[in-house]
């Protein structure tokens, strides 16, 4: 049973990077179209107002982003939310259930801290 437990939170954990790591490349894209230019990761979080090393936290895993947090990014890089979490979704229902399914992923990794 407590092996069953590890795996499950093996695999929460490797859920919760790998869409860390969408939203931060996403962020990065929007960054660009918005400034039309490339900048550091640095650059990006003063300009949406984040602490410096944020993005690299979300992207390695080792911070989750919170809903309060992404949506402050979306306002201020002029986006809306689901674009930071997937920007190429053919549908609403998708965009939907994308947004539920990383919702409660963060929230999961929110109760863990």
């Amino acid at each position: 049973m407590a092996n069953s437990k590890a795996m499950d939170r093996s695999a929460k954990d490797t859920e919760r990077k790998r869409l860390a790591a969408i939203v931060t490349a996403n962020i990065r894209q929007c960054a660009r179209d918005k400034w039309r230019e490339k900048l550091s990761d640095a650059a990006i979080a003063r300009r949406v107002k984040l602490a410096p090393n944020t993005l690299k936290y979300w992207e390695r895993g080792t911070a989750a982003p919170r809903l309060d947090k992404l949506e402050r990014v979306a306002k201020a890089l002029g986006c809306h939310v689901w674009e930071l979490v997937h920007p190429d979704l053919p549908g609403q229902q998708r965009i939907i259930r994308t947004y539920n399914a990383m919702a409660e992923v963060f929230r999961s990794s929110e109760a863990k801290l």
